[in-house]
């Protein structure tokens, strides 16, 4: 099975120079981009799977061969980082976890809805679509993490062009934060609106 097609015809009516410098540009793509891609799944399946060992497994690869791409992506493609705050300072000063902010925001509801809701995994669909989106809103580099906020540690690593800052000119991710919709995310995964 093909994924990447090459226009042989149009090659082949290159003069044997331009040909070879053609084939030669395609090879550096085609690896460079492979390359990316294979780093960026290495990446993604840790972050999804926790330890290397399991993101391993569920990429189908040895463990020192996933290793190697990891460090080898991390080398080239991460920045240092830092941390940015707390979700306490950022997002809800009145809870320390993004999970003690949503069941503060459902607590109104009736006791039995919340409890079906805490049961039926209702509850954690809310809150991992409440953190992905807060995620998403994030600018590139930063991310909410656990109950952490992490980003680039450098200002040159930074592009928050576009995005709120403070008075002291920092992102602001608390108007971030409230941009997102935490009342339609639970509407979303409310399973009486299913």
């Amino acid at each position: 099975m093909s994924y990447y097609r090459i226009d042989w015809d149009a090659l082949n009516q290159l003069p044997d120079a331009d040909k070879m410098k053609a084939l030669a540009d395609l090879f550096e793509q085609v690896r460079s981009e492979i390359g990316a891609e294979r780093g960026r799944m290495v990446h993604q399946a840790h972050a999804d799977h926790g330890t290397k060992k399991a993101a391993a497994a569920h990429l189908g690869m040895k463990p020192a061969r996933y290793g190697q791409i990891y460090e080898e992506h991390k080398e080239k493609h991460m920045t240092t980082t830092t941390e940015y705050g707390t979700w306490n300072n950022h997002g809800d000063s009145s809870a320390l976890t993004v999970e003690a902010s949503v069941t503060n925001y459902i607590s109104g509801g009736d006791s039995e809805w919340v409890e079906r809701i805490q049961s039926d995994g209702s509850f954690d669909a809310m809150v991992d679509a409440y953190r992905d989106a807060i995620n998403e809103a994030l600018p590139d580099g930063v991310s909410l993490n656990g109950n952490d906020f992490y980003g680039p540690y450098y200002d040159a690593d930074t592009d928050f062009e576009g995005y709120p800052t403070n008075e002291d000119g920092r992102l602001d991710i608390a108007t971030i934060i409230k941009g997102v919709d935490l009342g339609e995310i639970v509407d979303k995964h409310d399973p009486d609106n299913a």
